[in-house]
């Protein structure tokens, strides 16, 4: 049977035959090992990536509080 085909037949089922479905499928798919491989996620293996991190990030800081100081004038303003 093709994956199309297999579509086909779920699609006659009812909702909750669809649940269990998925759940069976969910289920075997994560007793396979690996069975989301780094690369299936777009990930290259023993590639480098960058991760954001707020430590030593004052600049942000100071942006954030200054949009608050802002905000908070704007509001008191609008209230008059």
């Amino acid at each position: 049977m093709t994956p199309q085909e297999i579509i086909s037949e779920i699609k006659k089922l009812s909702r909750a035959e669809r649940v269990r479905v998925v759940q069976e499928v969910v289920a075997d798919l994560g007793q396979e090992p690996r069975a989301i491989t780094p690369e299936a996620r777009g990930l290259i293996s023993g590639a480098e990536y960058e991760i954001a991190s707020p430590i030593d990030a004052f600049g942000a800081a100071a942006t954030l509080e200054e949009m608050l100081r802002e905000h908070s004038k704007a509001a008191d303003y609008a209230d008059k």
